[in-house]
């Protein structure tokens, strides 16, 4: 069972890429730009009006357990951190961070002041999942690979996990990112509820 904790890491480092590995792979286009950045949080692909709502979804919890899949730098993370320890929530990042080098997403969180109260998980989102016992996460958010079979398989690594009444939510269930939209309609069908480009199925 996933206990509460903080400061601890799931894994040591080394990380999974390096800084300069990171910043060839951007010159070289081998991983995209973010983008969204400048703006005073972390850069990534995660829009103002998402991040309010995301936020609105989670400062409803208190004294839970929230995961989010698929970090990167922490953009999206940066909108849910505070409420999550002002609650009580214990906050899990989980992430491999094949694409991106993890210590700039610890650099962001404690830039912060939260690196401190997340729980890292450095793993891949399918593995990450079995760490936790069925029927424990309060709300669980999927941003990683969007192709339609990672979806499939993170959507049915990840809903056992979540709690009568708690929430699986996800980024990009929009019409370029096919996948996910197939994956998410195919297990969810009408209970799939639609806010600012996100999807969010309550249990």
């Amino acid at each position: 069972m996933a206990k509460r904790k903080t400061k601890k890491s799931a894994v040591p480092k080394p990380v999974g890429l390096t800084i300069d590995d990171y910043r060839k792979g951007i010159e070289s286009g081998k991983y995209p730009q973010p983008m969204h950045s400048g703006d005073g949080r972390p850069p990534g692909w995660f829009t103002g009006d998402q991040g309010r709502a995301y936020m609105a979804e989670v400062a409803e919890i208190h004294n839970g357990f929230v995961v989010e899949v698929g970090c990167y730098m922490g953009r999206s993370m940066s909108w849910i951190a505070p409420s999550c320890i002002a609650n009580g929530n214990t906050l899990f990042a989980v992430d491999p961070w094949e694409n991106c080098p993890r210590c700039e997403f610890e650099a962001f969180m404690r830039d912060g002041g939260w690196l401190d109260h997340i729980t890292i998980v450095q793993a891949r989102s399918v593995d990450a999942a079995k760490k936790f016992d069925d029927d424990t996460v309060s709300l669980c958010f999927i941003d990683a690979w969007h192709d339609y079979e990672s979806v499939k398989a993170d959507i049915g690594a990840w809903w056992p996990k979540v709690k009568a009444g708690g929430v699986l939510m996800g980024h990009d269930y929009e019409d370029k990112h096919y996948g996910v939209r197939e994956a998410v309609d195919e297990k969810f069908g009408d209970g799939v509820r639609v806010i600012s480009g996100m999807w969010h199925v309550r249990k």
